[in-house]
């Protein structure tokens, strides 16, 4: 039963007690109406500012590989004044990337919200992005860790809350975190967490 259902059947006693308690779960289930409405359209608003985002940085990464082309075709074998105009460069154009350190003190805690997981770590030198694997079997077989792709699957913070799938729930969850950048990717990390996400 409703609650708009409730309060009507409570205003309508004899006893005015009850009818108070009516008109207040009127008022109570009228603001509620009112807040899921208001999250129903920010959701909405949401879903289309980040297709929109994700339009405009297709666009973006299009005009500048266009850009990039352009600059080559018209200046070739110029890598000082392709890096003038603020391009990057090939490293056997400039210098070798290094390959990413390790990461290392990991830490895992529950997500602000339900199914949701946060882990920690230091900063590791010459990372572009992260990627994160995890498990909840032995932490010492590489063969049962999955990539963690909700909400995405590269990461560029070392701050990273991901969703747990439902099967992952309540269960001693593991993860283990890969830096990379342009040279390749650096030894994966030492698992860490082995704590129950709800």
């Amino acid at each position: 039963m409703t609650t708009e259902v409730i309060s009507k059947k409570l205003k309508a006693s004899s006893n005015p007690e009850v009818q108070a308690l009516g008109y207040d779960l009127e008022t109570k289930s009228g603001n509620l109406n009112t807040s899921i409405l208001a999250q129903i359209k920010a959701k909405k608003e949401s879903e289309v500012a980040t297709k929109k985002m994700h339009q405009d940085n297709n666009a973006a990464c299009k005009s500048h590989k266009t850009a990039a082309k352009k600059i080559e075709e018209l200046y070739p074998n110029n890598p000082i004044l392709w890096t003038e105009c603020g391009f990057a460069v090939s490293s056997d154009m400039a210098h070798d990337q290094t390959l990413p350190g390790k990461v290392v003190n990991g830490m895992m805690e529950q997500g602000k919200y339900k199914k949701q997981c946060t882990i920690y770590f230091d900063a590791a030198p010459n990372v572009d992005h992260f990627t994160v694997e995890m498990t909840v079997n032995d932490p010492s077989d590489a063969s049962k860790y999955v990539l963690v792709r909700s909400p995405r699957m590269i990461y560029t913070t070392t701050k990273i809350t991901f969703d747990v799938p439902d099967d992952f729930l309540d269960k001693y969850l593991w993860v283990k975190v890969t830096a990379h950048n342009t040279a390749g990717d650096s030894p994966v990390s030492d698992p860490f967490g082995g704590m129950k996400i709800q």
